[in-house]
């Protein structure tokens, strides 16, 4: 995957000012700012995809170029060891079922529900949400969650251990979409999986989960869809100026963008984000030139031809008969007068008339 543009400082504090626990790790608790690290629910990686971008944005009900994997929506506060695991996919949020009922259709007889279409895409506005944790595979540490604050005594600590049940639900700013989507991702991804076998038929809510990746990330977009006033791109700003230290204040993003009624002018003191997506500098070429006996001679109409010839088969073909590419293509102009090659004194064994 190419490098990124960095999270911005805006970004940040968007996030920080969302966090309904106050910058704290979302499981357990802590507030050390030493090892607590900003998280994204979806890797904003994904926006290199641009064919998941655009179908997620279709099934979503958005402009196209507008999904912001910087959303404050999408990004919490973990201790870096969940972390980490968390981008292993050790581990997911999971919403409370009746939220997830909410994205999809009213289940017929014997059959789920289907996840709903881009005109019925639920609008949900709620500040906050609930999630349980969820484990994904065998973890056999225990995870240390600080209960109140200021602590005072180990009393206000909490060991908790597979399959973590004890843990409480925990409250966040990230929207149930983006939770969604992650989770769907690793279950169908890790479907053969016998962990995520068992999990699935353990938590029949976990199958409703499973739906959304397919109709998300990789729908059928009708072939109208260019021609769709409600989907199709409004003017987008130019890119940022890219240095060596991929600059992320305001002043690099262009002047253009400021004349854009959609877009915000800037995301350095941006209270809203920015309805577009990260950008990715251009890829660098990283194709091998060409070896030197293919490159074409600046005068071709002279050349002997010597060039199309591998430096290893001419210096065989030398080694073998005393005769060169560059003498065969003299001979060779020269034939039409003179049929027959000349005599060669290093050629023994070829004969002459």
């Amino acid at each position: 995957m190419r490098d990124i543009i960095p999270l911005t400082q805006a970004a940040r504090a968007r996030a920080e000012g969302a966090d309904p626990n106050q910058r704290r790790c979302l499981i357990q608790n802590c507030c050390d700012d030493d090892i607590v690290e900003l998280a994204h629910v979806f890797p904003r990686e994904h926006s290199g995809d641009s064919g998941m971008m655009k179908s997620i944005e279709y099934t979503w009900g958005m402009r196209e170029g507008t999904l912001n994997l910087d959303t404050r929506r999408n990004v919490f506060f973990l201790g870096q060891p969940l972390h980490n695991l968390y981008k292993k996919g050790r581990w997911a949020l999971c919403p409370e079922e009746s939220v997830i009922d909410k994205f999809l259709s009213k289940p017929t007889s014997g059959h789920l529900g289907s996840p709903l279409a881009r005109k019925n895409f639920p609008d949900l506005s709620d500040s906050t949400f609930r999630y349980t944790f969820l484990p994904l595979s065998e973890m056999s540490f225990g995870i240390l969650r600080q209960n109140q604050h200021p602590s005072t005594s180990l009393d206000d600590y909490t060991v908790h251990r597979h399959p973590f049940a004890t843990l409480p639900v925990v409250t966040s700013h990230v929207h149930p979409k983006f939770v969604l989507l992650q989770l769907s991702k690793i279950l169908i991804n890790r479907q053969r999986n016998p962990y995520i076998r068992n999990l699935i038929q353990v938590n029949p809510v976990l199958r409703k989960v499973t739906l959304f990746y397919p109709n998300w990330h990789r729908v059928t977009l009708p072939t109208n869809i260019d021609s769709d006033p409600t989907f199709v791109s409004l003017p987008s700003p130019a890119a940022p100026r890219f240095d060596s230290e991929y600059s992320t204040d305001s002043s690099s993003q262009s002047s253009d963008a400021e004349t854009d009624e959609y877009y915000e002018p800037s995301d350095g003191d941006s209270t809203s984000t920015p309805p577009r997506r990260i950008w990715y500098p251009p890829p660098i070429p990283r194709h091998p030139p060409p070896p030197p006996w293919l490159k074409r001679p600046a005068c071709s109409s002279t050349s002997s031809g010597a060039h199309l010839v591998p430096p290893a088969k001419q210096r065989k073909l030398d080694d073998a008969s005393g005769w060169t590419a560059a003498s065969i293509a003299e001979w060779a102009r020269g034939s039409s007068s003179s049929p027959d090659p000349p005599s060669s004194p290093s050629a023994p064994g070829i004969p002459t008339s």
